[in-house]
């Protein structure tokens, strides 16, 4: 079988659009050279055996009408097209009413390279470099692609054409396994089956074997050969492939518009769905993982973690982002163009001093800065409605006046009573402003440590994800339990971030962590 779509045609615009699938099945008769070849599309049906064995019994009985003998149909090994419970049963109905032998015999694999293949090769050469616009203008190019020593056949089906083959009712054998035991022969195993007028079927598993009765017992059918039609009307196509066909008429000739008229579409776009469900899917997760506190005791316990292992009083989390690379998404334009020429969605994250996420969001283009992502966060947003439940604002040793607690960052964010970044521009060597900035940067370096670490172990996120926006989200959330999660336990901590990996201070001294030996980027 052949896959081709429609419309083909060479328009650079056309190249991101969805379009119709078809389908050609073709039978090559090795006796008198004889190709019929089956050609159908998706708005005719869909794929399944019943829609192969429709096509082989239509052409076996036009054989046998032409005289009872014998047929052997040879065959590669393709599980839901050849060799199957569906079209077995079929084959053995017609052997039934015609009274004939039928045989059928799959090829060796490595070996099955048919004349099938020769025409479907010779059929598309016919329609190289030519712009196809209707499925039947692929039947026609089929007629005119051989000439000696007479044309292929060709027919194009609609729905009413394909019988239900696997009707419950009708299947004389519910299985065509040999075997039902452990190490029994499987179906893929099977090299020969033979299907009798008595109704019964032999098979092989070598070709040198003697035929044997298949073990299974057969149901006792009254009626042969008399299926149902497995399309009680035309089916619908996915509503965003109608879209982009619909777009696509402006480069194909107007008499070919009917055809794309007529496509009935189902009515909810999946494109749409699938995007809903996974903004859905966003959402439960980041309110899993957004874990913030919720009292001021918990503020409180976190800014106390931040004074005694970096120095930093009424700091309560680091804030930072990441931008996550991506393939360009389709129809983006420069939505997710970053400043580093990369298109990318970003992950903001607020980390405590035990390199535990406390809350994170990704999904925002990558041209926007950190700043702005964090704008349009629910932190943001919290932040600013007062909800965040911060501890009051209280002295320090050494300070009378009454200092906010606050969460750090570095320039691209905005300076608030509740977010502190360090002072711009360079300063001498003992000045105030230098030690602060000093004291600022390592309380931060834990995010950057929470970016490294990840990056690090789970390396998907060390080059650009093959996805789309939406699912590159899902795993970048994943990530982001990953990590707390692999950071609970002592014993997955010490494995996940053993000694030395992380960042840390020796002799008022920095001492970087491991993971900055690979190259990590901690924003990309």
């Amino acid at each position: 079988m052949a896959v081709q779509c429609v419309p083909n045609i060479r328009a650079s615009s056309a190249y991101y659009k969805l379009k119709l699938t078809a389908h050609n099945f073709t039978v090559y008769n090795l006796a008198t050279h004889d190709a019929m070849a089956y050609w159908f599309d998706e708005s005719e049906c869909s794929m399944s055996a019943s829609i192969f064995a429709s096509c082989l019994v239509d052409y076996l009985s036009e054989l046998l009408d032409q005289s009872l003998k014998t047929i052997i149909v040879f065959s590669d090994g393709c599980g839901y097209q050849n060799r199957n419970s569906i079209l077995s049963n079929a084959l053995l109905h017609l052997s039934v009413v015609r009274k004939v032998t039928i045989i059928q015999k799959y090829l060796e694999k490595g070996h099955t390279q048919m004349e099938c293949d020769s025409a479907h090769s010779t059929i598309e050469r016919n329609y190289r470099n030519i712009d196809v616009y209707l499925p039947s203008q692929y039947s026609i190019h089929t007629i005119a692609a051989r000439k000696f020593p007479m044309p292929y056949r060709s027919r194009l089906l609609d729905h009413t054409f394909f019988k239900d083959f696997s009707n419950e009712k009708m299947m004389v054998y519910k299985s065509i396994r040999p075997g039902h035991l452990p190490g029994d022969p499987t179906v893929n195993e099977l090299r020969w089956i033979q299907y009798e007028p008595t109704g019964l079927i032999y098979y092989k598993i070598n070709f040198e074997d003697d035929l044997q009765l298949l073990p299974t017992r057969p149901k006792n059918v009254t009626q042969y050969n008399s299926f149902p039609n497995l399309y009680q009307s035309r089916p619908k196509i996915p509503k965003d492939k109608w879209t982009d066909l619909q777009s696509l008429k402006a480069f194909m000739p107007s008499d070919t518009h009917a055809f794309y008229d007529s496509l009935i579409c189902e009515d909810e776009s999946q494109r749409t769905l699938k995007r809903q469900q996974a903004a859905e899917k966003k959402n439960e997760t980041q309110k899993k993982t957004n874990e913030l506190p919720t009292t001021e005791e918990e503020w409180l316990e976190i800014a106390k973690d931040y004074e005694n292992v970096w120095n930093f009083p009424h700091c309560i989390g680091a804030m930072d982002g990441k931008h996550i690379v991506l393939q360009a998404p389709v129809r983006s334009r420069t939505d997710y163009f970053n400043y580093k020429s990369h298109f990318s969605i970003v992950l903001f994250a607020l980390v405590d001093a035990n390199y535990n996420f406390i809350f994170a969001d990704v999904g925002v283009q990558g041209r926007i800065s950190d700043g702005g992502v964090f704008k349009h966060s629910q932190l943001c947003k919290m932040l600013e409605a007062q909800t965040l439940n911060l501890p009051t604002p209280s002295a320090i040793p050494g300070i009378e006046k009454e200092l906010p607690f606050v969460f750090v960052a570095d320039e691209a964010f905005p300076l608030n009573d509740n977010i502190m970044k360090p002072y711009s521009g360079n300063y001498g060597k003992g000045s105030m402003e230098r030690i602060f900035n000093y004291r600022l940067s390592r309380a931060r370096r834990v995010v950057e440590n929470v970016f490294g670490i990840s990056s690090s172990v789970f390396r998907v996120l060390r080059k650009p994800m093959l996805l789309e926006p939406e699912k590159a989200q899902i795993i970048v959330m994943a990530i982001v339990h990953l990590h707390n999660f692999l950071r609970k336990s002592k014993a997955s901590k010490n494995k996940y971030t053993p000694h030395g990996s992380l960042d840390r201070e020796v002799n008022r001294s920095i001492v970087e962590g491991t993971w900055r030996e690979a190259g990590v980027s901690t924003t990309n």
